[in-house]
């Protein structure tokens, strides 16, 4: 064998594996990153802390070795501060940081955005998803539930019922609808 053939086999041979496995290993990874992903219960809000009206439920399903994941509507900027002097978007992450630490007392692996604005308290579902761009909200949604793949999603009265806020109603329409 000429000394040329021993230089090329020790040094392109790894090469010449890598790439005909490579396919195989995209394959894998493909398949990896899509059960990642997959979650068991999806639950849809509007706002950081209306997790609270399904924590219970959230925090049984974790314990039950489900995947839980979150998905709100705003960061929560646009409400007042009873605890300190953040308003607008350092509130909404001061909002996050919260929800982040309560979500994980609550085993909830993934937490997700729509990035809508928090914006002054209404009743009106229509002038909520006018505001938040209807399409938008829902192709963001449609989005995640089909990345996420939930058995179960549970979400926020669509009704309009008196006293609720239009945020909490467009969260529960966008979520039936992505359904």
């Amino acid at each position: 064998m000429y000394p040329l053939q021993n230089v090329f086999r020790l040094r392109y041979a790894p090469l010449l594996v890598s790439l005909l496995l490579l396919p195989l290993s995209a394959v894998a990874q493909e398949t990896v990153n899509h059960q990642v992903m997959k979650t068991d219960v999806l639950v849809v809000t509007a706002h950081p802390d209306d997790e609270s009206m399904m924590a219970a439920t959230m925090a049984r399903y974790a314990d039950q070795g489900k995947v839980v994941s979150l998905v709100t509507c705003t960061r929560g900027e646009g409400v007042g501060n009873g605890t300190g002097k953040e308003l607008g978007a350092s509130l909404g992450i001061v909002r996050e940081g919260e929800l982040r630490r309560c979500l994980s007392l609550l085993g909830t692996r993934y937490l997700y955005f729509l990035n809508q604005p928090d914006w002054a308290y209404t009743e009106s579902v229509q002038a909520t998803l006018a505001r938040w761009g209807k399409e938008e909200s829902l192709r963001r949604l449609v989005r995640l539930v089909r990345i996420l793949r939930p058995e179960v999603i549970c979400t926020m009265d669509p009704a309009p019922v008196g006293g609720q806020h239009g945020h909490h109603q467009a969260a529960g329409r966008l979520a039936t609808e992505a359904f």
